[in-house]
């Protein structure tokens, strides 16, 4: 782990050195690009690392929530035939929709569970393979519930006997040459297994040494009497003129603050800083009404924090105090602190590291239902 954490950093580290030194557009971008790619690859071996520690210490919760499995099958269809075409893979989905396909269950937790599979099936295929997605309901012994039986094939490297007696255990890997070229924390499909687990499902795998890979899991849920929260809303405000809104951002840590600011700036937004809980429930309820169009509320901050801030803003007086947008941006990321924000009032909830599109996807849901048409 400590190799596989310090290779991205080393990268980051090193080309933000050089852009530093460099007058060339052309070589700063590319310098650019190779950051925002380590990164990316750094946050994925925390978020595993995280995820692990959840795991082994309980922590770890599952969401229910209605989902639509056609929509999450076709965002992961979209996705993953990019990726293979890029590497010259072929790329199959076998999937006929069920004339219900609203589950309850934790979605994010089922998409993890196939990303890592099918990541896992593109990473070790070679070009010309095949990666086959393919998932069929089945009718499950209890009323109301049914069978999801999913699996990822490909025509990679395939796995020895020895490993596949220990594929599940955590930072396993085939062995030092896999971790070279290949890259990965190892946790993966032990994440895999986990949440199988938890979801009380069943995973099985066969593979020969340079024939291909199968992994199968079966898992069971309850159909949904309810909608399915897709992706409609997302649409219908993916266009949304966030311009001319004023923002008071809640923000403790400096460098985070100017990135808030800069960010919201590039979208034509305007915003008042504060450092902590209750210099944001003071300035808010001091204010005029109409002052302030939204709030980005940090969690961890000193004197008061996030979680009180939001509750004490609802519990106020000043006429907004019910209806502002009150959004969490916060490094507690868990299913557990999403689920606080919720609790203290807050509309949504938006992880750092930051991702512009979801953040910008927060605040035009939030709006909506604030703003008129």
């Amino acid at each position: 782990m400590s190799h596989e954490i310090r290779t991205p950093l080393n990268a980051i580290l090193g080309f933000a050195g050089l852009a530093k030194k460099s007058n060339a557009k052309l070589q700063i971008d590319d310098y650019l690009q190779k950051i925002n790619y380590s990164s990316t690859l750094l946050l994925g071996i925390v978020n595993d690392v995280l995820d692990m520690s959840a795991i082994e210490n309980q922590k770890l919760k599952l969401d229910a929530s209605p989902f639509d499995l056609t929509v999450l099958l076709e965002e992961l269809h979209n996705f993953y035939e990019v990726q293979c075409t890029v590497k010259g893979i072929a790329f199959e989905l076998r999937y006929h929709p069920p004339q219900h396909p609203v589950f309850l269950g934790d979605s994010l937790r089922l998409q993890q569970i196939l990303n890592n599979l099918l990541s896992n099936a593109v990473k070790f295929t070679e070009r010309g393979g095949r990666v086959i997605l393919h998932l069929e309901v089945k009718p499950a012994p209890a009323a109301g519930q049914a069978q999801l039986h999913l699996s990822v094939t490909d025509t990679g490297c395939g796995m020895s006997k020895t490993m596949l007696a220990n594929l599940f255990q955590p930072f396993e890997q085939e062995d030092g040459s896999t971790a070279r070229k290949y890259g990965g924390s190892g946790l993966g499909l032990s994440i895999v297994k986990n949440l199988v687990d938890l979801m009380r499902g069943q995973i099985t795998v066969t593979s020969i040494k340079g024939s291909g890979t199968a992994f199968k899991v079966v898992l069971t849920l309850p159909y949904s009497t309810a909608a399915a929260d897709n992706t409609a809303a997302a649409t219908d405000t993916g266009s949304a003129d966030l311009s001319g809104l004023h923002v008071l951002l809640a923000e403790d840590n400096l460098l985070n603050q100017e990135l808030g600011m800069e960010l919201l700036k590039s979208w034509g937004l305007t915003c008042t800083c504060t450092v902590n809980g209750q210099e944001t429930v003071d300035l808010f309820s001091a204010s005029a009404p109409g002052t302030y169009d939204l709030i980005l509320m940090d969690i961890q901050m000193p004197t008061m924090d996030g979680y009180t801030a939001a509750q004490k803003i609802r519990s106020s007086e000043h006429p907004q105090a019910a209806t502002i947008p009150i959004i969490a941006l916060s490094a507690d990321a868990f299913a557990e602190d999403v689920l606080r924000a919720r609790q203290s009032g807050m509309n949504a909830h938006v992880a750092k590291p930051i991702v512009p599109a979801d953040l910008w996807q927060a605040i035009s849901d939030a709006l909506s239902h604030t703003r008129p048409d």
